[in-house]
């Protein structure tokens, strides 16, 4: 089910990322349309110095609702776990209880490692550290 969470949310925020090119595409398409055939570079300079401005504002406002840069892979890493926490609400996915086990099953792993490892080298065998999967059944 974390896979399938994963891929759907990969997906969409990829699709969002496509759809800002598109959109930049056409915005550039558009003023170059307006610039060169159908008005001067005289009437369309205003036009692109408000949309610049504008542009520069919404940066700003997603500077000040996140406290982070608008850097794109990092607005993607924000898009993509948007993507995945809705979905997870959908399928009611236990998140903190997976991370809870996938931290304990890393932890038995690391000490499964450190008790094969001596046995083949023939050293002596390190104290365990206490964890807390040491108190499940």
């Amino acid at each position: 089910m974390r896979a399938h969470l994963d891929r759907k949310a990969e997906h969409s925020s990829l699709r969002a990322v496509w759809a800002g090119l598109a959109l930049l595409t056409v915005q550039g398409g558009a003023l170059a349309w307006l610039t060169w055939w159908v008005y001067s570079w005289d009437i369309m300079e205003p036009v692109t110095y408000f949309i610049t401005y504008g542009t520069s504002m919404g940066v700003y406002a997603y500077y000040v609702l996140t406290k982070q840069d608008y850097v794109y892979p990092d607005a993607k890493d924000r898009q993509f776990l948007h993507y995945f926490y809705n979905g997870v609400k959908k399928q009611k996915f236990n998140v903190e209880k997976y991370n809870t086990l996938k931290d304990e099953l890393a932890s038995v792993e690391k000490d499964l490692r450190r008790l094969r490892n001596p046995n083949r080298l023939q050293l002596p065998v390190e104290q365990i550290e206490p964890n807390s999967h040491a108190a499940l059944p």
